[in-house]
């Protein structure tokens, strides 16, 4: 299982030196290595003699499905960004798949729909919600080396793209109640990530690298005048 999770980790570790058009192409053959995956994910489970057994193993997988989610959400995010390069007005809206979503996809990347079926079972039981979350940071971390390679590069655009999901990330985890405890750290290790990406968006800014365009809720607002004078209006 751990060969399988190296290998795919390995290709998209090409994103860091590859131009974004070839981002695509990056990610399907990542996909292509998820069926490889899924089956030793289930050759490693099929050691333990029983399924309500699995959590009594789960710590020492724990390591291989954080990783194993990580390059799901980086796949996801890889796909649901443009693969240009001019700029673009304003980044698209962030993908963030559930843990079900993910799942799914890795069940689905079986052949046999005998093989999807014993998988969906399994997955459900093997992959914990923390899981889930330490992947969620660990894509942020990932995505923060990625836009300064991505600027050495020259391609600013996708900063502002990197950022919006970063921003998405972030304030979903600031709404957890976490006990004091590994992900709790792991949470709070986030807030440097986004700084960092924020440092750098200014910097690009300021050198009038990247266009900044006002949210869409300020587009269509009028002149502050008018909506006092609306608002006195009602009043009287």
């Amino acid at each position: 299982c751990e060969s399988a999770v190296d290998r795919i980790q390995l290709t998209l570790y090409a994103l860091h030196t590859t131009p974004r058009v070839g981002f695509a192409q990056i990610a399907q053959s990542a996909s292509s290595l998820l069926p490889n995956l899924s089956k030793s994910l289930l050759h490693t489970v099929s050691t333990i003699p029983s399924t309500h057994q699995i959590p009594l193993h789960h710590d020492l997988l724990r390591n291989s499905l954080q990783s194993i989610l990580s390059s799901l959400l980086l796949i996801t995010f890889i796909n649901s960004i443009p693969q240009s390069t001019p700029p673009c007005p304003s980044p698209p809206p962030p993908q963030l798949p559930s843990l079900q979503n993910l799942i799914t996809t890795l069940t689905e990347s079986l052949s046999e729909q005998q093989q999807q079926q014993q998988a969906q079972d399994v997955f459900r039981i093997l992959f914990y919600p923390e899981e889930y979350l330490f992947a969620m940071c660990n894509v942020v971390s990932e995505l923060t080396r990625l836009c300064v390679n991505r600027v050495v590069q020259g391609d600013y655009v996708f900063v502002p793209i990197a950022r919006a999901y970063v921003a998405e990330v972030y304030s979903g985890l600031r709404l957890l109640n976490l006990r004091n405890d590994g992900l709790r750290r792991k949470v709070d290790g986030v807030k440097y990530d986004v700084k960092r990406i924020e440092e750098i968006m200014y910097d690009l800014t300021v050198r009038k690298l990247v266009e900044v365009v006002p949210p869409p809720a300020y587009e269509n607002e009028g002149p502050r005048e008018d909506c006092e004078e609306k608002r006195m209006g009602m009043e009287g």
